[in-house]
């Protein structure tokens, strides 16, 4: 599975002692101010927060229980909406004309070592177009099990660019998502 987010072991002050023991909140996350807004986890789903606090820290609790991959397609939809809400550009139509659109606009960020992350094939899924094939536009492609048909988004290669899924435990996870509107192009159909 092609991950969405940079997905590490998260360490933290704020997990210091706490042996056995499943903190509500990871409260030190150092994030770069010009990146704003933040899509970080909450107990119950996400939430966007507008700016950091103190400067360059934000706060994002713990999801008990989750699947990443659902978690993933959870942040593509929340970028998706707020893209399109807020005109980041960085949302464009399931074509071939939206793809080059989409990696246009990583690249304007100077986001240009990308690759495309796109649902499998096969037994009930759907087929991918032609200029979604192995790679796309010279891009390599990448299927995801956790992305649903009709979609695809493109992303840097190197996914610390994008954010973060901090495991606590295999399936205690913390999301901070610190480059929703620059790192992240998403085409869809729906």
């Amino acid at each position: 599975m092609s991950n969405l987010l940079e997905v590490v072991r998260f360490h933290s002050k704020s997990l210091e002692g706490l042996t056995g023991k499943i903190p509500l909140m990871v409260d030190d996350i150092s994030v770069t101010p010009d990146t704003a807004p933040y899509l970080v986890s909450s107990s119950k789903g996400l939430v966007w927060i507008e700016k950091a606090h103190s400067g360059d820290k934000i706060k994002a609790a713990i999801q008990r229980e989750v699947i990443p991959g659902n978690v993933f397609m959870s942040v593509i939809s929340e970028i998706a909406s707020r893209g399109l809400i807020d005109e980041w550009g960085n949302v464009q139509p399931f074509t071939e004309a939206g793809f080059l659109a989409a990696v246009a606009h990583l690249d304007f960020y100077g986001l240009s070592d990308i690759e495309v992350l796109v649902p499998p094939t096969g037994k009930g899924r759907s087929l991918r177009p032609l200029w979604l094939g192995m790679r796309a536009h010279d891009f390599p492609v990448r299927p995801c099990s956790w992305l649903r048909d009709g979609w695809a988004v493109i992303v840097p290669k190197d996914r610390s660019f994008v954010g973060t899924l901090g495991h606590i435990t295999a399936r205690d996870v913390v999301v901070v998502v610190h480059n929703a509107s620059r790192g992240v192009a998403i085409l869809h159909g729906d």
